[in-house]
């Protein structure tokens, strides 16, 4: 082998070894950059699987928001019930710190145990932390900004916790109707008419397709359109207002345990007025009583006592068994019948139908019943009157009354019914059946609410005035008016009289007896409408338990629905 050819060899030799180094470096390289290739791919999803997650977590925290209860209006626009914005302080338990809760709390004054308590992250049986808790609701101006100068201190982990406004519902009259408005939480209404008409006025929370940043700003989405409802009443705020006066001082007068008073457009059944005494305000129901919270005028069934006349007679005369001038004898003030002995507070002779309502004759009224209607008629004509059944109110809570089948009558029966006894009647009861004479005849249906409007003021549904039944002829209405004028003009409602107005109405007075027979108090009440020649407002008020020497319902009651009467009519449409 020559020089040439050996120096050929060794070349070869040396670029096989430089190829071969070279593709184990290009090889090298080639694994790194596919190595690195895919660790970056890796972060690229570990990256997208975070902001997968961060806009998850966005999108469910948070979402919720608040929409306003719809207003509550008298019938003639005024404002009764409202919500409106104010702020609350939340927190996330999840990043609030213990330095954030010691501050929170000295900004609120709020125990720091108790709000640590609060705000633990982890509850029991959670998969995750908690990520939102309420630290104070409704909070002073002078705490929210307080509240501000922490998020100014905490700047960007502001996120830990804010200020966020929602709606709470005021009533800008306070006290005033509150039993027939009822109450509202949050959401849900507590009595009343915000608890019938919920559905249509409900507010509250509603939950928002919306992202959140990390300072609880909306970065993205929208909100659901939410309708809102006004409920217009039938309710007068002039003619409340004046109830509401005259039964206070009634009620100062005689301290009653309670006190009652309704006032209706007899031809609708449109209840104006409604009011109870122990009255409260709706805008801190839980600091009275529950017994004040009651609505009586629907709750509380009490003996009617003379007001029942009224019925059995109005019933006589239908059937044609009697006339205004039909004569009793009133057997001197005593008359036993089947073992019961009857008194009259004094002692008449002979008395005339019309008569014996002016006086409110018990005998004169036992008579009647027993030997005029009997059993079937007495039965017949007081649940044609509405008694012993709901009357069907757009309010809850109604009580029915007690009036037993005829199966179930006691002896006395006969003699007890028409003056009154063996009978528990509710307030709305009576004012509606008074309603029965004063409108002509027909029973109607109570209601307080007139209509639904939208937010933009157009009518959503109508609540029209509904006749149930006819109960007695127009002929036999105007005789009872007649008759009822007397009492007003003549016999025991004479303190209901109104000067220049011609007042109609019956007095009853009812003694309470315990399960031991034992009498240890009265009713009082009053039944009236105005004027009679075109009843424009039929007025009950009922006092339980007057104080004093003073407890008929002439003396007590009476001179209540004369004083409405007088105040009212002048708003009365």
């Amino acid at each position: 082998m020559g020089p040439e050819k050996g120096n050929i060899q060794m070349q070869d030799r040396f670029s096989s070894q430089v190829r071969k180094r070279a593709g184990v470096v290009f090889s090298s390289l080639l694994l790194l950059f596919g190595f690195l290739a895919l660790r970056l791919y890796a972060i690229q999803i570990e990256k997208h699987s975070d902001h997968l997650k961060r806009k998850d977590d966005q999108s469910n925290s948070y979402v919720d928001r608040t929409h306003p209860r719809g207003m509550i209006l008298d019938r003639d626009g005024r404002v009764l019930a409202l919500s409106i914005s104010v702020p609350s302080v939340w927190a996330d338990p999840s990043r609030v710190s213990p330095e954030m809760i010691q501050d929170l709390s000295d900004a609120l004054q709020l125990e720091p145990d108790k709000l640590a308590q609060t705000l633990s992250p982890n509850r029991a049986g959670a998969s995750s932390p908690r990520r939102f808790a309420w630290v104070k609701r409704e909070v002073s101006l002078v705490e929210s900004n307080r509240i501000e100068n922490l998020l100014e201190k905490y700047g960007v982990r502001r996120g830990a916790f804010g200020l966020r406004s929602e709606y709470v519902r005021r009533y800008p009259e306070g006290p005033l109707a509150s039993h027939l408005l009822g109450f509202a939480s949050d959401s849900s209404g507590g009595e009343g008419v915000e608890r019938v008409m919920h559905d249509l006025l409900q507010g509250g929370v509603i939950r928002q397709d919306v992202r959140v940043d990390g300072k609880r700003r909306i970065v993205g989405g929208r909100s659901p359109e939410v309708g809102l409802a006004k409920v217009s009443l039938t309710m007068v705020s002039e003619i409340q207002d004046i109830v509401e006066e005259e039964l206070q001082i009634a009620f100062e007068s005689h301290q009653p345990k309670w006190a009652t008073a309704v006032v209706m457009q007899p031809s609708t059944g449109a209840v104006l007025a409604l009011a109870n005494l122990p009255a409260f305000d709706p805008n801190h129901p839980g600091i009275s009583p529950p017994g004040d919270r009651r609505n009586r005028a629907l709750t509380d069934p009490y003996p009617p006592g003379s007001t029942m006349k009224v019925i059995i007679s109005a019933g006589a005369l239908e059937e044609g068994k009697v006339s205004p001038s039909t004569v009793f004898d009133c057997e001197s003030g005593l008359w036993r019948y089947r073992g019961r002995t009857l008194h009259d507070h004094h002692p008449y002779e002979e008395l005339t139908l019309s008569e014996v309502l002016q006086k409110s004759s018990n005998i004169g009224a036992a008579k009647l019943g027993a030997l005029f209607l009997g059993k079937k008629g007495l039965n017949h004509w007081i649940r044609k009157f509405g008694f012993g059944a709901k009357t069907g109110i757009d309010l809850p809570a109604e009580n029915g009354g007690v009036f037993r089948p005829m199966k179930e009558w006691t002896s006395y029966s006969l003699t007890s019914l028409p003056i009154g006894q063996e009978i528990s009647v509710t307030p709305i009861q009576l004012v509606n059946a008074m309603s029965v004479i004063a409108n002509g005849g027909w029973l109607m249906r109570p209601r307080v609410v007139q209509r639904v409007l939208r937010e933009d003021g157009t009518i959503l549904r109508d609540f029209p005035a509904i006749r149930i039944r006819r109960v007695i002829s127009e002929t036999t209405a105007t005789k009872m008016r007649e008759i009822l004028s007397l009492v007003v003009k003549e016999g025991t409602g004479r303190r209901a009289q109104v000067e220049g107005v011609s007042v109609g109405g019956k007095t009853g007075t009812t003694e309470l007896i315990d399960r031991h027979g034992t009498k240890y108090a009265w009713v009082a009440s009053f039944s009236g409408f105005a004027p009679v020649e075109d009843p424009r407002l039929c007025v009950a008020v009922i006092m339980a338990e007057p104080a004093g020497e003073e407890h008929s319902g002439g003396k007590v009651a009476a001179p209540v629905v004369g004083n409405i009467l007088r105040r009212a009519l002048v708003f009365a449409q």
